[in-house]
């Protein structure tokens, strides 16, 4: 799976509304297609029509889903996907940086 880089967000707000459009890897914004993901948080990827490239993210009610995961890690609540999901990706960080680490130390060495 290729990497992925927010490199451009927008989040619309109103009383009862809001909107939070992502773009990735500094794909440039044209007209896109939507494509429903996951319907429990209301998100779609945008794909570029011609290309099939996925260029973005838009989902509606973000504030809800960001409460229902701010939650979850004000509870400790380690079996939600959320939570697990950002713990897991950290752990990948860590190991990526001590494998830079060592290599750095080896070349040193």
């Amino acid at each position: 799976m290729e990497k992925v880089t927010v490199t451009y967000f927008s989040h619309y707000r109103q009383d009862d509304f809001d909107e939070l459009n992502i773009r990735i890897n500094d794909l440039p914004a044209q007209p896109t297609s939507a494509e429903l993901v996951d319907d429990e948080h209301n998100a779609f990827l945008q794909v570029n029509p011609e290309t099939k490239e996925i260029v973005g993210a838009t989902i509606m009610y973000a504030n809800d889903w960001f409460k229902e995961i701010a939650d979850a890690f004000q509870r400790g609540d380690l079996e939600h996907p959320e939570v697990k999901f950002f713990l897991e990706h950290k752990i990948k960080e860590w190991m990526a940086e001590r494998e830079n680490r060592e290599q750095l130390e080896h070349a040193i060495a």
